[in-house]
């Protein structure tokens, strides 16, 4: 089995400059949202969420901004990225940086209502084990809400993933840690966990556009039952 391999990941993004989130970047987020949250924005209100591979925490941000919630805890394996949203971890009473591992979470069991992720699930090998452990620090009923890459549309395919996984790069990936990820991997992968595991296709472009093949990201919920 294939193992995340956590000291090229961080390589790979300390060679990049981190700026911090930006009004503009988290206006287009939040109407992206729209299309894969279900009951936005005031399903946050007042609950306790874990932001999982936040990078530079546009998403945690913005929740911990605009969306009313208890807490929000924005996680992820590069403490140069996280810092570039230092600032906000100042300001924003509800907001919180942590650098931590998304394969042991640095937080108790059943200890948030949502985990959300922003195209965070490709970028790991071993995805059962991940899930697990996201499942961990969901409380009974909580849920995590997350977006991909639609890899059974051709275009998400040959752009995004650039044919790996397929026969002309069997077993090759596009860079340190990410993956080709298949509907039915993920849905395993929650469904081993203990979770309810629903998709919902979808596309920016044309938003009454929900076909498997044809839409280009997919709206991962999956309920800790």
């Amino acid at each position: 089995m294939e193992r995340f391999d956590a000291s090229l990941e961080q390589e790979c993004w300390a060679a990049r400059s981190a700026e911090p989130p930006f009004p503009e970047e988290m206006d287009s987020l939040e109407q992206d949202m729209r299309l894969w949250v279900p009951d936005f924005p005031g399903l946050f209100a007042g609950k306790r969420i874990l932001d999982l591979g936040a990078g530079r925490c546009p998403l945690g941000v913005l929740t911990a901004q605009r969306f009313d919630p208890a807490l929000v805890v924005s996680t992820d394996l590069g403490y140069h990225r996280l810092h570039a949203a230092a600032d906000f971890n100042r300001r924003l009473p509800a907001f919180h940086v942590v650098c931590g591992d998304a394969f042991r979470l640095p937080f108790p069991d059943e200890h948030f209502d949502y985990v959300i992720a922003n195209s965070f699930l490709h970028h790991l090998p071993n995805l059962n084990e991940a899930v697990r452990e996201f499942t961990r620090v969901l409380r009974r009923g909580g849920s995590y809400i997350g977006r991909e890459p639609n890899f059974n549309n051709p275009v998400v395919r040959t752009h995004v993933f650039r044919f790996s996984g397929t026969w002309i790069r069997r077993g090759e990936q596009i860079s340190a840690n990410e993956y080709p990820l298949r509907a039915e991997q993920i849905v395993s992968s929650f469904s081993r966990a203990g979770c309810e595991c629903g998709l919902h296709y979808f596309w920016r472009r044309w938003r009454s556009l929900h076909h498997p093949l044809l839409s280009i990201a997919i709206s991962v919920r999956a309920r800790r039952l």
